[in-house]
């Protein structure tokens, strides 16, 4: 298992026993609870992003010039790779009966993915409220991709190299002038919330002016409602990252027996990647009608109509044998 808090005191007391790679103390019962629980997460995150993922890149693959459908195909992509590299290696030894203590020079690795994709996440939904404001705002308006992935490799590279800082400071392999790391988790904090408040913001503002549109011009409701599905469905992609700018401050503001650094820079992350994919696929019409006739083609049941299809000839014939009678 691994421990969430309480972590320096546990791992004082194995250094005393002389058994820290084999430390079995009385623990609470919640301990246990939270560890499996969050387990079965992890696991359940990896089938979920390898499962729903691929969906979504081919769903907007023939699109991809199209500025939204490029940032639903990067976050898709970010979103796997985290889902692929690190849930399994966690859920494994959280449902371990042992303690496990960290080594955070093999961990500073699994923390660079992380931080990279996650960050690319974060940065591709801002981007989706943004765009979806703009493109609300003024329909002609093209916003350009290379402009967009411009940014993005210059904030992802600035995010890396600010946590390659932060453990290089925990590792001790750097001196902490200045209260340095204190610095460094203000400045991620600061920057992970103001991408929370931009992207929430936009998206905001267009369900508001979708809405205001569909009132006035009742003929158009239809396709407002669709644009307004859209925008609400790149919101709630945005309130996962406030619980990470959250953690961030918590962390610095909390006492230190808590594991921050694990919940911030893993778990985290991973949850995120674990809700787009479902909130794409659970909001989206048009992909989940994508994925049952994918499923149908590749099962062999292409030709099989579907039940509501069935119901539908079903009624339409009892329709007309009414009318002829």
């Amino acid at each position: 298992m691994i421990l969430f808090w309480n972590v320096t005191y546990y791992k004082q007391m194995a250094e005393n026993q002389g058994n820290l790679n084999d430390f079995h103390p009385p623990l609470p019962a919640y301990y246990w609870v939270v560890n499996y629980l969050v387990g079965l997460v992890f696991v359940s995150s990896f089938f979920i992003g390898v499962s729903l993922n691929p969906f979504i890149i081919m769903f907007n693959w023939s699109k991809k010039t199209s500025s939204l459908s490029f940032l639903f195909i990067l976050t898709a992509v970010a979103d796997t790779i985290v889902c692929i590299a690190v849930p399994m290696f966690y859920a494994v030894l959280m449902l371990q009966t042992r303690i496990v203590f960290y080594n955070y020079m093999y961990e500073m690795y699994i923390v660079c993915i992380m931080c990279t994709f996650g960050c690319t996440s974060q940065v591709t939904t801002t981007m989706l409220g943004v765009v979806r404001f703009i493109k609300v705002q003024n329909p002609f308006f093209r916003v350009s991709n290379r402009y967009m992935t411009i940014y993005l490799i210059l904030h992802v590279g600035y995010m890396f190299i600010q946590v390659i800082f932060i453990i290089l400071l925990i590792l001790g392999k750097l001196e902490n002038k200045n209260n340095a790391l204190h610095k460094m988790v203000v400045s991620c904090f600061s920057i992970s919330a103001l991408h929370c408040f931009v992207g929430s913001a936009c998206s905001g503002l267009t369900i508001v002016k979708l809405w205001r549109a569909s009132t006035k011009d009742p003929e158009n409701a239809r396709a407002n409602e669709e644009k307004m599905r859209s925008a609400i469905t790149i919101f709630l992609m945005n309130i996962p990252h406030f619980v990470t700018a959250g953690c961030i401050f918590t962390s610095l503001v909390a006492p230190q027996n808590v594991h921050w650094f694990d919940i911030n820079f893993i778990f985290c992350p991973i949850l995120t990647a674990t809700l787009n994919p479902l909130l794409i696929v659970s909001r989206g019409t048009a992909i989940k009608s994508m994925i049952r006739n994918k499923l149908r083609q590749w099962t062999g049941r292409e030709g099989i109509p579907s039940t509501s299809s069935t119901k539908a000839a079903t009624s339409s014939t009892a329709i007309k044998n009414s009318t002829a009678m």
